[in-house]
């Protein structure tokens, strides 16, 4: 009996380790399992065709919120032109729908909530041994237990998904410390992981395949066992590991031990990411988040000082008893300790404490997925308007590198970050179809007038950014009067990323790795180098 896992992936670059999980599961009970993802991009009458050349008998769907609709008119059709095929829908999307959700989808025969592992292949049993029939009549939506056999599973990747992709999820730990009532997290208890051993014998095999260059753990709180996590971060300073690893952190678990194996990392073989959320202490307890925010904020400024590893943080608009005043202190306490700040929407989820709570705040959402907050009873609809203006601005500016010399300047003679980023979002307005070199000349154009630094500097600042973002020549308004005040020989040169190592042609400028110290020029025709200072660059030495 052929079975078919699919799903619609939010990027093309990912693979689903999900599929992966099951179909090894799949495997193992005897099944013949075709593995079909494309992302949510894909044409859809592509995407069908793909189902349909499968000849499947058993296809099971894997629904998040960013694919649930697809994935609901995907079904209908498949059904519609093979009605003997068996539909099974599952993960996080559906595993809290109510139990009547597959008679109100009548092309849906059967819904497996929650992990998989062991239900799906028992469910896929009984289809085989008694007819599908049968087994509809025992029931159409089976609840999951936590997988047992998690922490002993290998990684679900078979070789050649080692050797086709550049990014890999990889989970070392399920479940988390932590009941936040905005997290499916908090409808589950316990946790289960890995040893620290396994971790890094399992990461070996990432290392092995010639594609993978980024690492991305799925563990909600990779740090929740602090000896583990410092086990696992000592043994990724070995040159046996090359890769990039992207961690989620709970930054104020953070101890001495901690920083002074963080502090033995090359620069950019790691990277955090650090769950805020909010400062105001009232939001904090609504949602059941306990802990020390200012030592967290502190603990994420220290890793960011230390410069070697990136660190992001997350603040999340529309949580409760938090208005627009509140959301600026937490911005502008968040943003000055971090490399970069992403600016998220309350996501009402199904299953969710909050999604039960939500009319005691006033919360409300979109009805259909992602279920993006529209309001509350302290955030107006215009409020969080504004803060997506924000989001955005923050995006294109910020947290694209690509004004990190203006910023440097700019942001140090401002009392808010919130203020002068409101400001700006304000200003300029929506930045859909706005180009780059648009985007340059209405900033330069707004700080002039703000004249938070001279003239002469903030457009040699400007200036920096994009010989260091951006190709072709320097636009007239950054020209200081159209001359530079680079040397004139220096023109037709670009600005590389230097690493120590000469950067053999134009093409390889955006390569290396930053130094903040220092520029290499490149000529585009003879590359060559020469070293300048950030001082010569902007116009001031």
């Amino acid at each position: 009996m052929k079975t078919v896992l699919f799903t619609l992936n939010a990027s093309y670059i990912h693979k689903s380790p999900a599929l992966r999980y099951l179909g090894n599961a799949l495997k193992r009970s005897g099944f013949e399992i075709a593995t079909v993802e494309f992302s949510v991009k894909e044409r859809r009458l592509r995407v069908l065709e793909r189902l349909m050349e499968e000849q499947g008998e058993i296809y099971c769907f894997s629904c998040y919120i960013w694919n649930i609709e697809q994935m609901l008119q995907t079904a209908e059709k498949l059904k519609k032109l093979r009605p003997d095929v068996t539909v099974i829908f599952g993960g996080p999307e559906v595993s809290y729908e109510e139990e009547t959700y597959p008679e109100s989808h009548p092309y849906i025969d059967f819904i497996v909530a929650g992990e998989g592992e062991e239900s799906l292949p028992a469910l896929c049993l009984k289809i085989r041994e008694k007819g599908r029939e049968a087994a509809l009549r025992e029931g159409r939506f089976i609840r999951s237990l936590p997988y047992a056999g998690f922490a002993e599973e290998g990684i679900p990747y078979a070789p050649s998904d080692l050797t086709s992709s550049s990014v890999i999820y990889y989970e070392s730990a399920r479940g988390c410390p932590y009941s936040c009532s905005y997290c499916l997290s908090a409808a589950e208890k316990g946790i289960r992981s890995k040893t620290a051993e396994r971790v890094l014998d399992e990461l070996l095999q990432f290392e092995r395949g010639q594609g993978v260059r980024v690492i991305k753990f799925l563990d909600r709180t990779f740090n929740f066992d602090r000896k583990r996590a410092r086990q696992i971060l000592s043994g990724l300073l070995s040159e046996a590991y090359t890769g990039h690893y992207h961690f989620e952190i709970c930054a104020e678990l953070l101890e001495e031990e901690d920083f002074a194996i963080l502090d033995r990392f090359p620069a950019g073989k790691i990277q955090f990411e650090a769950g805020v959320q909010s400062t105001n202490p009232a939001t904090l307890a609504a949602i059941g988040r306990s802990g020390d925010v200012k030592r967290c904020i502190e603990n994420i400024g220290r890793v960011r000082k230390a410069g070697n590893i990136h660190v992001h943080a997350d603040l999340i608009a529309g949580l409760p008893l938090e208005d627009l005043q509140s959301f600026s202190r937490s911005f502008d306490e968040v943003y000055r300790c971090c490399d970069m700040l992403q600016l998220g929407f309350l996501k009402l989820l199904k299953g969710t404490p909050l999604s039960r709570e939500a009319e005691r705040y006033g919360i409300v959402c979109s009805g259909t997925p992602p279920y993006e907050v529209l309001k509350t009873d302290v955030l107006s609809f215009e409020d969080l308007l504004l803060l997506h203006r924000v989001s955005d601005l923050l995006d294109r500016v910020s947290n694209s590198g690509r004004f990190t010399y203006t910023l440097r300047g700019v942001i140090g003679k401002v009392e808010s970050p919130f203020a002068f980023f409101s400001a700006l979002a304000e200003q300029i307005g929506p930045l859909d179809s706005l180009s780059q070199l648009k985007l340059f000349s209405l900033l330069h154009e707004k700080l002039l007038d703000q004249a938070l630094l001279p003239p002469e500097e903030l457009t040699g600042r400007m200036r920096l950014d994009y010989y260091i973002a951006e190709t072709g020549s320097c636009p007239a308004f950054l020209s200081g009067g159209g001359e530079l005040t680079v040397p004139p020989v220096l023109r037709s040169l670009a600005i590389g990323k230097a690493d120590g190592r000469v950067i053999p042609s134009a093409a390889e400028v955006h390569r290396f790795s930053f130094d903040p110290r220092s520029y290499y020029l490149v000529d585009r025709k003879q590359h060559f180098c020469l070293r300048m200072t950030e001082e010569e660059l902007i116009g001031k030495g």
